[in-house]
């Protein structure tokens, strides 16, 4: 018997020709997988037989535009996916691949696929869920025998320089310390700060998720926004994103004095003692960076704006010392405090939350470099946050 080797994902794999050929006259072969060798010698022999009757990319009349409802009714619609995740899918696919909709999925060829993707240029992130979204469709129409290979494979796309994600500044770091913030949202910032938890993880945190006698705050749920309304799931994000997490020091006075008060379920609620909806947590960190800006020497007012027979104000800034503020920020403030703390860089990945290391492989890339840069930016920064 023939030695197969297996893929990283645990399967076996070869092609199989099937005297089929693309534009340039290359062979196009049918990709053949197997979780064992008695699976894989099966499946190899069933694509012979069905490539020796013409049995096989059968149902080439099919429109992209129909199969991809089923494809997105399949493995999409019915899923744990968060809702935003489904809603950038159904947008992708309802307003962004009208170029292939009328086309036989057995026809479609790459040209066809870039030149969907070329009508998206100027709008990097509507390219990206186009060329993601194509890929998995045809990925499946593959597996599903309606094609034999990914017209979408190996698209030329656009070269984006992605803003560069940052931690708080020294002058913030210094305001939130003078800022006038009340308990709530005090224990509120040190928790983003000091545990790096995502916005929709730490809405979700509850009484008993929250552990002072061991010091630890445990992450399994998340809330999700569907429209206004939070949704709340009891299960994280990714797999990875379920995690324990230490309670650090700057953090535990804090978060002790908090939950001692605290009389609901949730930890971080609004007046009500329920789930925040949107609105309710945007103006609630949109309270909590305008006191921090205040600190920070900022000024700002309200525009008066009336609408009919509403009249509402809306906070406008005339010197912004916190542009670009966000919980998000507050974690990767964190990522800092892992990585000049000298946690390596797999537990920071298991702290941290994230099913790809990428985010924060990054981030230790680049506060090494800048590190290099001045010997003397560990001891300003233990001195300046811990001292």
């Amino acid at each position: 018997m023939a030695r197969y080797k297996k893929r990283a994902d645990g399967r076996y794999y070869t092609s199989i020709a099937s005297g089929e050929f693309d534009d340039d006259g290359k062979e196009l072969r049918i990709p053949v997988y197997g979780h064992t060798v008695t699976e894989f010698e099966a499946n190899k022999d069933a694509v012979r037989a069905q490539v020796l009757s013409g049995g096989y990319a059968n149902d080439k009349n099919t429109t992209f535009s129909e199969y991809k409802w089923q494809w997105y009714d399949t493995y999409i619609k019915g899923t744990e996916l968060s809702h935003a995740r489904k809603k950038a899918y159904e947008n992708t696919l309802n307003n962004h691949t009208g170029v292939l909709d009328g086309i036989s999925i057995g026809s479609i060829r790459k040209m066809q696929v870039q030149n969907g993707y070329n009508k998206l240029n100027g709008h990097p992130d509507l390219q990206h869920e186009y060329k993601i979204t194509v890929n998995q469709i045809f990925r499946a129409a593959i597996d599903d025998r309606l094609i034999v290979k990914n017209p979408a494979d190996n698209l030329s796309v656009t070269k984006v320089k992605r803003k560069k994600k940052r931690a708080l500044t020294k002058i913030e770091r210094e305001a939130i310390k003078r800022a006038d913030l009340d308990l709530k949202e005090r224990c509120f910032i040190g928790v983003l700060q000091y545990a790096g938890l995502r916005r929709e993880e730490i809405l979700a945190l509850t009484r008993s998720d929250v552990d002072l006698e061991n010091d630890t705050i445990q992450v399994s749920n998340v809330v999700e926004f569907i429209g206004e309304k939070p949704n709340f799931r009891d299960y994280a994000k990714t797999p990875q994103g379920e995690r324990t997490i230490d309670i650090l020091a700057p953090l535990k006075p804090i978060l002790t004095e908090y939950m001692q008060q605290l009389n609901g379920l949730i930890v971080f609620p609004n007046n009500q003692g329920t789930l925040m909806s949107k609105t309710q947590y945007r103006r609630f960190f949109e309270k909590i960076k305008l006191k921090i800006n205040t600190a920070a020497g900022g000024k700002h007012h309200y525009d008066k704006v009336v609408k009919g027979k509403h009249t509402r104000y809306v906070l406008a800034y005339d010197i912004d010392m916190c542009k670009g503020l966000s919980a998000h920020v507050f974690r990767h403030e964190y990522a800092t405090i892992l990585y000049y703390s000298g946690v390596d860089l797999l537990e920071a990945i298991r702290l941290f939350g994230h099913s790809d290391s990428k985010t924060l492989t990054d981030v230790y890339a680049e506060l090494r470099k800048e590190e290099s840069k001045s010997k003397d930016k560990l001891n300003e920064y233990l001195t300046k946050n811990y001292g």
